[in-house]
Parts: C-alpha cells; sequence; structure tokens
C-alpha cells in the first residue's frame, strides 16, 4: 500500500474530493513528524506508539575495505504496536 492508496480510500469512505483527502492525510502526516522533531512522544491509540532515540556515535567497519570509520549521533524513529494491533497481525483467518 502506498500513500495515494490510502487517499483514495479517505476519499471514498468520507465522500471527499482527492485534494481534501490528501490535505487531510498530510496534514496528520506533517503533525507526526513535526512531533518527533520535538521529541515528542505520539499515541495513537489501538495503533501504536511513535517515539525517538538517541543513537551514540561509534566506531564501525566499512563493508567492503573494512576501514573502520566514525559514524555519529542520530536520532531513530521507533514504533512500537498497540496489543489491538498485534494481536489483529497474529490472529488466524478464518
Amino acid at each position: 500500500m502506498i500513500k495515494s492508496d490510502i487517499i483514495k480510500t479517505i476519499s471514498k469512505q468520507y465522500n471527499l474530493s482527492t485534494r481534501q483527502a490528501t490535505a487531510i492525510l498530510q496534514t496528520c502526516l506533517d503533525e507526526i513528524v513535526s512531533s518527533l522533531i520535538k521529541g515528542d512522544t505520539i499515541e495513537l491509540r489501538r495503533f501504536g506508539v511513535f517515539k525517538t532515540k538517541l543513537q551514540k556515535a561509534r566506531i564501525i567497519k566499512h563493508p567492503v575495505t573494512g576501514k573502520p570509520i566514525k559514524r555519529p549521533a542520530k536520532k531513530v524513529i521507533l514504533f512500537e504496536a498497540s496489543s489491538t494491533v498485534k494481536q489483529k497481525l497474529n490472529s488466524k483467518r478464518k
């Protein structure tokens, strides 16, 4: 599934134009990204939690040459699915 598939679903389900559905989805995504940039945790009940974590700087080896490379510290995004999502993913299909 890609972004345009979600837009089509929103558009059909709520009888909106594609432009309106795009604006709604993009606003939601922009808010999530803005909150993550600020370091906030985003909790979407019955879906999951998005949060950021700082990975420390470290020395890694170049995969081809084997030479050590310094990898700087960076933020990464973590997602933990809710128990509802986990149950749906692992339930047996009928």
